[in-house]
């Protein structure tokens, strides 16, 4: 009876050993996320985004390395965001083709996450710069904004064993991130052009009105006051606070 109590109590130990590790690995993340979380909501640039995210989830994750990925219009991927905990990075600024069976490229055909657990066999110049920085398995997830690919974060370990497989999930809280930033930022130049261009309307239509007043003045002075006022009315939108009308 005193083994059997034993062996529950060890039981019992452990799985509270667990539940605290869990609750650790919970809160750090949480942390982790609320950190770039905060970082995002400063609407800081995006090269900083980039920079924060690596860093936090290689350090998260335990992982070798972390970097974020643009795709190109033309066929290529550029790195935006990089961090190696323990060797050196693919610089940002490395242009490569989007070819080959390797990370890269399958997130770009598929817009899926996707899994590499031995690099050994991944083809393309993606796959040389992989194995070049010590890293033998890799995951990427995409990073979308408006249903719209724009990056992929690629994590890897140089450990000889496959990455967790809880990976993808988790890498998956920080690219929603990620995609927020590249929206926001892809909403202030938008409401930026949108103000530039309707600048420049107003000062056209402006332009425009002062001509038809001076019409109107010389048709007034032959037929009276009403094509005066006529003329003026179009205006009384603006000056009432109203919208430009388009």
């Amino acid at each position: 009876m005193s083994v059997i109590v034993g062996v529950v109590a060890t039981q019992a130990d452990r799985c509270a050993a667990g539940s605290e590790q869990a609750r650790d690995i919970l809160a750090g993340e949480q942390a982790a996320l609320r950190r770039v979380a905060t970082l995002v909501a400063r609407q800081p640039s995006p090269a900083e985004v980039f920079a924060a995210v690596t860093e936090e989830a290689a350090r998260l994750l335990h992982l070798d390395s972390a970097h974020l990925i643009v795709y190109e219009r033309d066929q290529t991927a550029t790195v935006v965001g990089s961090c190696n905990l323990r060797g050196q990075p693919m610089p940002v600024g490395t242009r490569v083709p989007v070819e080959g069976d390797n990370i890269i490229g399958r997130v770009f055909r598929t817009q899926q996450p996707a899994r590499i657990d031995d690099y050994s066999d991944a083809t393309g110049l993606v796959a040389e710069n992989v194995r070049s920085i010590g890293v033998p398995a890799a995951v990427g997830v995409p990073v979308l904004a408006g249903e719209r690919l724009w990056e992929v974060m690629a994590v890897g370990s140089s450990r000889p064993e496959p990455l967790p497989a809880d990976t993808e999930m988790r890498i998956g809280a920080f690219t929603e991130l990620v995609g927020t930033a590249i929206a926001n930022t892809a909403a202030r130049g938008a409401g930026a052009g949108c103000r530039r261009a309707g600048g420049a309307r107003r000062r056209r239509d402006a332009a425009g009105r002062s001509r038809s007043a001076g019409r109107g003045l010389h048709r007034g002075r032959r037929r009276g006051r009403w094509a005066v006022r006529g003329s003026a009315c179009r205006a009384l939108p603006l000056r009432a606070g109203k919208a430009w009308p388009r």
